[in-house]
């Protein structure tokens, strides 16, 4: 497993390159190399919150998210190795996991620059 997990690192993200700039030519690879990059969304909760949700689940907008259940009192957002947010808000989940993939405004600079300035 831990061989595969090398192999396929290294076939995919070596033709990386060549799958990005034509993803037409290569869906399923150009899917695996996105979602190795990106990384899944693990949404944790008890059943019955989940189940409750389910159709507010599949309308989050990132690509990759999968469902545990859990015995938790409130809604997890996890990636695979730990958790990053809890909250009983689904609408408060639902945001900071499209926050990530939302793109990030440049930092401003405090100063003004002159091209005379050396």
């Amino acid at each position: 497993s831990k061989y595969k997990g090398i192999l396929y690192k290294k076939y995919l993200l070596g033709d990386s390159a060549l799958i990005f700039h034509n993803p037409y030519f290569y869906p399923e690879a150009f899917r695996a190399v996105l979602r190795d990059k990106i990384g899944d969304v693990i949404i944790k909760g008890d059943k019955k919150r989940v189940l409750s949700r389910l159709k507010d689940i599949f309308y989050i907008k990132y690509p990759y998210i999968l469902i545990k259940e859990e015995n938790a009192k409130e809604f997890l957002a996890c990636k695979i190795d730990s958790c990053f947010y809890n909250t009983k808000d689904f609408g408060k989940l639902k945001e900071k996991i499209e926050s990530i993939l939302a793109p990030q405004k440049p930092e401003k600079w405090d100063k003004k620059v002159s091209l005379n300035e050396r």
